[in-house]
């Protein structure tokens, strides 16, 4: 203290108005000499030094590629965490050591998966058969590409853990991406192998022994089991990159696999899961990047016409609502539901003539996990547009009760499998908790304009009252007509009286 003292006085005889000259007598260079000497004793300038030097450590590092698989944020994930998590087959990083446990049958299941495509790759190639390549060499092939990609496949996560080190990521790679690889391919109608040559068939033998474990295991071979497999597929925790599929898929098609489109063959398995009626999917552009599974389904859903919608203006934005009433409410100011035949997806609802036409969607004990995930995906990546989340908020608008389901239901929009009709009003009205969106982002913003404008219209309600009223039944229109009828018959009749009487006489 006695030291910090002395140098407080001496640096108060310094004139620090000059940048270049120092008062008092002192030079620069005997107040440097005398500054390091009083640091190299003072703890405090030593502990700031080396905060200084330490600050790097405290800083992370810029990731090298942007993260597209996220952790669902809790405050969103304590609604309804099954939905998040995988039932059967766990995928990737986040799931990875309870996918162990979970189905560890699976887990060997996808070592039959590398297995059958590699031995697939090496017979159609003829490599195996002439002696080029062994499943062994092979096998080392895939394992150099994983651990090319990991680091690339380990930053899409936007958590890591570090319990799996490059090798271990490496082999989960090979796993899952041959596994969701081999689900893909089986969309295609099965292979028909030719046994010209009597040297491939101890070759060909092995590759239907592979064919048959895979396709008839017990892990798959039942439909319920199946249907979950697809399910965990759309769950967003529950990804891989989807360039490690196609890596996987470059290193080891086959002459067969020439025009195969593995986005097509995935929009192809997941149809299943498609909440719509028709199934429908837009089409996306051949040059986009699609970052896993989740992502195809989500892009394919979008109709072309929003898929490069701009941005609302702030004019716009002042006057557009972001709620309409209830569909009883809505049909009680005179509007109408109809389905929408000629839709491009799900999400292409339409207001015209006040008529609300809005695709026909099935809903189901699965319907709430899709729509959450692919909720939350939007949520969490900010470079993707939210109209599903929209939607959502949408149909959470027009259904409040089980009498709007029930509209819904009458009109050939809703097809509810829930049961109870209140179930599947507690689902809307559940999807858009704690999730928010952007006003600009509103594909649907004339269709809120436009609606609420129709319902505020008092010419509306009133011609919807006597429309409700009077024509609701044809008993109500008969009795309407003979009222209209006697009426004209007793304004007839007093005027006749009124001429007789004001008659001149002859």
């Amino acid at each position: 203290m006695e030291k910090t003292k002395d140098i407080t006085d001496d640096l108060q005889e310094i004139d620090l108005a000059s940048d270049t000259q120092v008062s008092v007598g002192i030079s620069e260079d005997e107040l440097k000499t005398l500054i390091d000497d009083w640091t190299e004793d003072d703890p405090t300038i030593v502990i700031e030094e080396h905060q200084s030097k330490s600050l790097d450590g405290w800083l992370p590092q810029v990731p090298s590629h942007a993260c597209t698989i996220f952790r669902v944020p809790s405050y969103i994930r304590e609604r309804d965490s099954r939905s998040y998590e995988p039932t059967i087959a766990a995928i990737g990083l986040f799931h990875y050591q309870k996918g162990q446990k979970l189905s560890p049958s699976l887990h060997i299941h996808k070592s039959y998966c590398v297995s059958y495509l590699i031995t697939r790759h090496l017979f159609l190639v003829d490599k195996l058969v002439a002696g080029l390549g062994t499943k062994e060499e092979m096998l080392e092939k895939c394992l150099e590409l994983m651990l090319r990609l990991e680091p690339h496949a380990r930053s899409c996560y936007s958590e890591d853990d570090k319990s799996l080190d490059r090798q271990m990521f490496a082999e989960m790679l090979l796993r899952d991406g041959c596994f969701i690889l081999q689900l893909l391919l089986k969309q295609i109608k099965e292979e028909r192998y030719e046994e010209k040559e009597e040297k491939k068939k101890n070759v060909l033998l092995e590759l239907k022994n592979w064919e048959k474990k895979i396709t008839q295991a017990p892990m798959l071979g039942t439909l319920w089991v199946w249907n979950l497999v697809v399910y965990d597929l759309l769950k967003l925790e529950n990804q891989i990159p989807f360039f490690v599929v196609q890596s996987l898929f470059e290193l080891l098609k086959t002459p067969a696999d020439k025009n195969v489109d593995l986005v097509q063959l995935a929009l192809k398995f997941f149809n299943r899961a498609h909440p719509g009626k028709d199934k429908k999917f837009s089409s996306v552009s051949s040059s986009q990047e699609f970052h896993h599974l989740l992502h195809i389904f989500h892009s394919h859903l979008i109709p072309s016409k929003y898929q490069n919608m701009a941005s609302n203006s702030e004019e716009d934005l002042e006057a557009a609502p972001d709620w309409i009433p209830s569909a009883t409410l809505l049909q009680d100011a005179g509007i109408k539901f109809r389905p929408k035949k000629a839709a491009e997806t799900l999400l292409d609802v339409t207001f015209k003539g006040g008529v609300i036409e809005i695709p026909s969607l099935h809903v189901d004990d699965s319907t709430a996990a899709v729509f959450r995930n692919l909720i939350v995906f939007e949520q969490c990546y900010p470079a993707t547009r939210t109209h599903i989340t929209v939607y959502a908020a949408f149909m959470d608008c027009i259904i409040n009760a089980k009498m709007d389901v029930r509209a819904l239901n009458l009109n050939g929009i809703l097809f509810n499998r829930l049961g109870a009709e209140t179930d599947a009003a507690d689902l809307f009205n559940k999807l858009c908790d704690q999730i928010h969106y952007a006003s600009d982002r509103n594909y649907l913003r004339n269709v809120f304009m436009d609606v609420t404008r129709y319902y505020e219209s008092r010419w509306h309600q009133w011609r919807a009252a006597l429309v409700r009223n009077y024509f609701s039944n044809p008993w109500a229109i008969i009795s309407l007509i003979a009222a209209v009828i006697l009426l004209l018959l007793t304004i007839e009749q007093a005027v006749f009286a009124g001429l007789s009487y004001f008659r001149l006489p002859k």
